[in-house]
């Protein structure tokens, strides 16, 4: 997950965006939400990167494919969905690492907020030994890092 593009106003004069990632309607993944963007950026640090394991059979059977929701961070009350990006298995499986660009849809539920703009931006690949091996020690080293600094 790179960022978001233009994303909407959902506060007062701007918004706290985070990205919840699902896979068979699982959350698999989840973003820092960063206070006060329209244009976010998530790093690394902020939890840009993850790998999630998943057959070709398995993936392909999923028709939604990745599902990328974006949220406004609320500190009191309920998160609001900002938009919703519905990544299809079929560039999931072809991912040649290319920054990508989806436009944020609404979701699809009763009281959603169907005034929906702005874009997600993503680069996906097949993730390599190396790929996990790293995240599982950088998480492996954040966990650790928390445990020394609460």
């Amino acid at each position: 997950i790179i960022g978001g593009v233009d994303l909407p106003i959902l506060d007062m004069t701007s918004s706290d965006p985070y990205v919840v990632a699902k896979f068979d309607r699982e959350v698999i993944h989840k973003t820092v939400h960063l206070p006060k963007s329209l244009n976010p950026i998530w790093t690394i640090k902020t939890g840009s990167m993850f790998v999630f394991d998943v057959r070709a059979k398995e993936l392909f059977q999923n028709y939604e494919g990745l599902c990328l929701e974006v949220l406004d961070y609320d500190a009191y009350g309920g998160h609001d969905v900002m938009g919703i990006v519905k990544i299809p298995p079929k560039f999931l499986y072809s991912a040649s690492e290319e920054r990508e660009e989806f436009p944020l849809r609404p979701l699809k539920a009763k009281g959603a907020n169907s005034n929906v703009s702005g874009k997600l931006a993503i680069r996906c690949r097949k993730a390599t030994n190396y790929d996990k091996e790293f995240l599982e020690e950088y998480n492996e080293y954040q966990k650790q890092k928390k445990k020394k600094d609460p």
